[in-house]
């Protein structure tokens, strides 16, 4: 359950990531190019004001996630390797935190008109 739980904060950060990347223009060949690379997610979404929302704490989980996160090892080979894991309330607390800041970010009264 545990390895679940991680997978899917995982791909809650890349997924709200690559939401900032595309709502900055960036086509889905150039999204797929970055695949599941959470550094070059978090790194590419700082640039833009949203960045804001990718704090130390996000960044701290992304460190020890995305090596296992990239390699998809989360999904095809569980147990397979030595994995050094987030803190799940770590994981839940920033996530929740990211997703509400975009929610209220993209909000159809602060979107560019």
């Amino acid at each position: 359950m545990r390895l679940v739980m991680t997978y899917l904060y995982g791909h809650a950060i890349e997924l709200a990531t690559k939401s900032i990347l595309s709502y900055h223009g960036m086509s889905l060949e150039e999204l797929k190019k970055i695949r599941h690379d959470l550094d070059k997610c978090v790194n590419k979404a700082s640039i833009h004001p949203e960045g804001k929302y990718l704090d130390a704490d996000l960044q701290k989980i992304v460190n020890l996630l995305n090596p296992v996160y990239s390699g998809k090892h989360l999904e095809y080979h569980p147990g397979t390797m030595l994995m050094y894991l987030p803190d799940e309330k770590a994981m839940q607390n920033s996530v929740m935190k990211l997703i509400s800041s975009l929610r209220k970010a993209y909000t159809p009264s602060r979107l560019p008109q």
